[in-house]
Formats: C-alpha cells, structure tokens, sequence
C-alpha cells in the first residue's frame, strides 16, 4: 500500500476480512504496513479513520499504520556547494553532496525535489 490511498486500504481490509474473518477476533493486531501518504494532497483521512474505526469495533483489535515519508516529506532542505561544472551535452553538477546518503529517493523512484 506504499503510496496509495485509503480506498486501497479499504480494498485490502475487505480482503483481509474475505480471507480471515473467522480469526481476526482472535487477533489482538492487525499491521497493514507502511508508506501510507496520509499528508498527500486529496488522501481520503475520513474514509482512513472510518475504516480503522470499524475493524477496531468489529474485531476488537489494534489497527497498525506506518506513515513513512508523508510525516517528513517537504520538512527539511539540502543545502550544498557546487564544487564543479562539467559540459557533456549539458551542464553536470558535482556537487559536495551524495544523493546515495541524503536523497535515495531521486536514485530509486521516480523523484525529484524542487530545486531553488
């Protein structure tokens, strides 16, 4: 559910239930994982609280959540020094930063911060 919705959520918990009713009141909790983008523009909070409440009276069990980047995300600047310009078709920056250490996203999604 990494980056999805909470009506992907409510998909996944009916599925949940569907597959696992008869147990989950056995259950003291339930972990749906990580990467829930609840500060993204539009995200459905209210279809987000409505669902953890119901699966909280139906089975009486502790839903678990992991927001990841959307309690940070936006929350912090990098600041760094151009050390080099190199041409090659365009202009390279080397810079005295390590996207690898501070910024993995723009190496492993498709991410690219706003730049000032």
């Amino acid at each position: 559910l990494c980056e999805q919705g909470a009506d992907d959520l409510q998909t996944t918990l009916k599925a949940v239930e569907e597959q696992f009713g008869p147990y989950l009141h056995e259950v003291k909790w339930l972990n749906m994982g990580g990467g829930h983008h609840i500060t993204r523009e539009g995200y459905d909070v209210d279809l987000l609280i409505s669902e953890i409440k119901r699966i909280r009276k139906t089975y009486n069990l502790e839903i678990y959540i992991e927001p990841g980047e959307a309690i940070a995300l936006n929350a912090g600047y990098l600041a760094t020094e151009v050390l080099d310009i190199v041409e090659n078709g365009m202009e390279i920056l080397v810079l005295d930063a390590s996207a690898t250490c501070h910024m993995p996203d723009v190496l492993e999604m498709p991410y690219r911060p706003p730049l000032r």
